[in-house]
């Protein structure tokens, strides 16, 4: 979660309801007990106030949020523990690419995984960013920004890029992967999603396979492709590579960016 300094000078938070909610969700599927959404809000909205001054004042910036919860039983063993600790850190954000809001380039990853069905892709759990690591340093290695995740089965849908959801236009309707188990439901992809439905956009969320976006590309119909998510917010791709194929977007500029903030 982020808080963001206002031109008036006010702190404001992201939507600190869904992020409770989900927050309660991902304990749920790893038995640790819920924190109630109101004692998790309160206990945001505290130390943000306590840490205001940390809000930046920059254009771009904000205060990152990280609620999270350890079991801290003393033992050893694979069970759910009696004893848990909810904490909250915050550190001061810029842009989460050396890009900016620049478009970034992405390899489309077909050995590794970060999800399957019936684990936790859906949570915001460690061992799903632990998962992604290893493609994500290859990745760096050959000059990409992230990797685009492909389903953990027939490796041919894609799911998410890097730890953010993913969104693709084609010919003026927005594509996205449905959140059924190994994709996260973001708050900023929900966000996103309902101003795009305000502003005209029909959005289609289920499976999308990699090989119909790489069509899309090649035909001319690629039109925009963007990630969402926290730390990144909007952040537009400029091309993918990988043993699938190599497309290139067209504009890589957002359907979000500022410019674009217009109904059709």
């Amino acid at each position: 979660m982020k808080a963001y300094r206002t031109a008036d000078d006010t702190v404001q938070l992201f939507r600190p309801d869904c992020n409770a909610k989900r927050f309660q969700d991902s304990a749920d599927r790893l038995c640790i007990p819920k924190i109630p959404v109101e004692d998790y809000i309160q206990a945001v909205e505290t130390l943000v106030d306590v840490d205001r001054d940390w809000v930046p004042h920059s254009d771009g910036a904000s205060l990152y949020i990280r609620p999270f919860v350890f079991a801290n039983d003393v033992g050893l063993g694979v069970h759910a523990s009696k004893h848990y600790i909810f904490c909250i850190i915050c550190a001061p954000s810029g842009a989460y690419y050396a890009e900016g809001i620049n478009p970034v380039r992405i390899y489309v990853e077909d050995e590794y995984i970060r999800a399957a069905p019936g684990l936790t892709g859906f949570t915001k759990c460690g061992g799903n960013y632990a998962a992604s690591i290893k493609a994500g340093e290859l990745a760096e290695e050959q000059g990409y920004a992230q990797v685009l995740w492909l389903d953990g089965v027939e490796k041919k849908y894609v799911e998410e890029v890097g730890s953010m959801n993913i969104m693709f236009k084609i010919d003026g309707k927005v594509y996205t992967a449905a959140t059924v188990g190994t994709v996260l439901p973001g708050v900023t992809r929900r966000s996103c999603i309902e101003l795009l439905k305000d502003w005209g956009y029909e959005v289609v969320e289920g499976k999308i396979a990699i090989a119909d976006i790489m069509a899309a590309a090649r035909e001319g119909k690629l039109e925009e492709v963007f990630g969402t998510g926290t730390a990144a917010v909007v952040s537009p791709s400029r091309s993918w590579s990988g043993r699938a194929s190599t497309p290139t977007s067209a504009t890589a500029r957002s359907a979000l960016s500022p410019r674009n903030c217009t109904t059709p």
